[in-house]
């Protein structure tokens, strides 16, 4: 009997050993779970704000790339609408050379068309920046000066130099400026009439023109002279160009002055002749039988216009009233080999 209730107490022991030994690994494992719970929810916590971190992130990425898209896009809109002579370089190009490089752009040819009077010359280059250099015509035509290039066809004055290559940004159109002159000498046909300071003046055409404008020299008369005006005839007596007036030139041309003088003719009748008898008609100088003088004249002066130094004639002789002489007439000459002139002794 004391050996089954010793073995019974053995086994009680034995099983609240075990019963104790269990709850605590139990009670042990529970806090393990706790604490594994309490980290799992630590982590799950440290997880979702990562999350919310990166996506944050992701916005703030994505805000940005839409940022410079619509800057490239302004910035495209603002190239193409204003263009202008000095273009830049794109600034997203620049700043991002990792997505955009030289190799990557595409080859666009520009064309500068170049125009000498009525002839035009294309020359061309390619390029993937925005600029390029063409080879430019030598400017050569008979008889014109050369002075440059202008992008307006109307302009007498240079923009660009006489050069061989020029650097262009787009197409473009330029003109030659080229002129020639064109000059109008004035001669002075009778110097005892009208004398003038100008005796040549110039006036230029260019490209395209052809016509210039010059003034007309001032004549200045002398004593008895009368300035009548300029002819591009050298026998007009008239004149259709004033003094000062405008010339329209569309050539070179000599212009003479159109002028008259008056000549006074004096006839003296105490003057000596030569052993010769005068003839009513003859020419010549001094004809008459010497020493022997009129008494009397019906009038002692008379005078005439000498067109353009040509010299001029009178067309009657005084009546030589004398008692007892064979003096019958007065001589005639020729003057300046043209006109007959009834000569004797003009008035000092």
């Amino acid at each position: 009997m004391k050996d089954i209730i010793k073995y019974s107490a053995t086994i009680f022991i034995i099983l609240l050993v075990l019963y104790l030994g269990i709850n605590l690994y139990n009670n042990k494992a529970n806090t393990k779970v706790t604490k594994l719970e309490g980290y799992t929810q630590n982590a799950d916590s440290k997880l979702s704000v990562l999350k919310e971190k990166e996506e944050q992130q992701e916005e703030v990425k994505e805000d940005k790339a839409e940022e410079k898209t619509e800057e490239k896009e302004e910035k495209t809109t603002t190239e193409n609408t204003t263009p202008s002579n000095n273009e830049t370089p794109n600034e997203t190009d620049t700043k991002t050379p990792e997505t955009t490089t030289t190799e990557n752009r595409e080859e666009k040819q520009l064309t500068a068309n170049f125009y000498i009077k009525d002839k035009s010359y294309a020359s061309s280059c390619t390029t993937t920046t925005d600029r390029c250099e063409v080879e430019v015509p030598e400017i050569k035509v008979n008889g014109y000066e050369s002075l440059g290039w202008s992008e307006d066809s109307n302009k007498k004055e240079k923009e660009i130099s006489n050069v061989r290559k020029l650097t262009i940004s787009k197409n473009t159109k330029l003109y030659a400026i080229i002129r020639k002159p064109y000059t109008a000498k004035f001669i002075i046909q009778d110097k005892n009439a009208v004398e003038t300071n100008t005796n040549e003046l110039k006036c230029y055409i260019y490209n395209n023109e052809d016509r210039c404008t010059v003034k007309a020299p001032t004549l200045t008369e002398k004593t008895n002279g009368t300035a009548i005006g300029w002819s591009a005839d050298d026998e007009a007596r008239t004149a259709k160009i004033k003094s000062g007036s405008e010339i329209t030139l569309t050539r070179n041309t000599v212009y003479y002055s159109i002028s008259k003088l008056k000549v006074v003719i004096t006839f003296d009748k105490n003057t000596t002749y030569n052993n010769n008898t005068v003839r009513e008609g003859q020419t010549g100088y001094n004809y008459s039988k010497s020493n022997i003088a009129a008494e009397k004249l019906s009038f002692y002066e008379t005078s005439c216009y000498s067109y353009n130094g040509e010299g001029c004639k009178i067309t009657k002789l005084p009546v030589i009233y004398s008692t007892g002489n064979e003096l019958r007439g007065f001589a005639t000459a020729k003057d300046k080999g043209t006109t007959n002139v009834y000569n004797l002794n003009f008035k000092d």
